[in-house]
Formats: C-alpha cells, sequence, structure tokens
C-alpha cells in the first residue's frame, strides 16, 4: 500500500513539476514584456519631454528676435524725427491746456 501510494505521488510530482515548469517560463515571459513595455515607456516619455523643451526654447528664441525687431522699429523711428518732435507730442498729448 505503502509503495502504490509512492508510486502515485512520484507520478504526479512529475506531472505538477513540469506544469510548474511551463508556469514558470510563461510568467517569465509576461515580465519580460511588462518590463520591455516600461523601460519603452519611459523612453517615449523622455523623448517628448525633450520635444517639448525644444519647442518651448525655440518659441522663446523667437519672441526675443520679435521683440529685439520691435525695439529697433521704435529706436529708427524715432530717431527718423526731427528734434523736439517727442517734446511738442508729449505737450499735446498729454497737456490739459
Amino acid at each position: 500500500m505503502m509503495a502504490a501510494l509512492a508510486l502515485w505521488l512520484g507520478r504526479a510530482w512529475g506531472k505538477v513539476q513540469g506544469w510548474a515548469i511551463v508556469a514558470l517560463a510563461l510568467l517569465a515571459a509576461v515580465g519580460a514584456v511588462f518590463l520591455k513595455g516600461r523601460r519603452e515607456g519611459r523612453e517615449h516619455a523622455q523623448a517628448q519631454a525633450q520635444a517639448d523643451n525644444a519647442r518651448r526654447d525655440i518659441a522663446a528664441r523667437d519672441e526675443t528676435i520679435q521683440a529685439g525687431q520691435e525695439r529697433a522699429d521704435v529706436e529708427n523711428d524715432i530717431a527718423g524725427r526731427p528734434a523736439g518732435d517727442a517734446r511738442q507730442r508729449l505737450h499735446d498729448d498729454w497737456s490739459r491746456d
């Protein structure tokens, strides 16, 4: 009786051992896919952040260039006016008389 039980347990353990190996292999494959997806997602997020930073830098540079151009236009406009024009315009536009 004991020998039959031992034989049956030995066969059962052989079957369970095979299924356990398959289950561990499947778990390892799922884990590998999960970790690969996380790594790719992190890399994508970093690339997106770098692209966003580059776009912001370009926009800031364009705004600086535009502000410089506007300043140059105002300075050229003022330089092209006759002497005393600014004082006269202030007097005409802002005085209460």
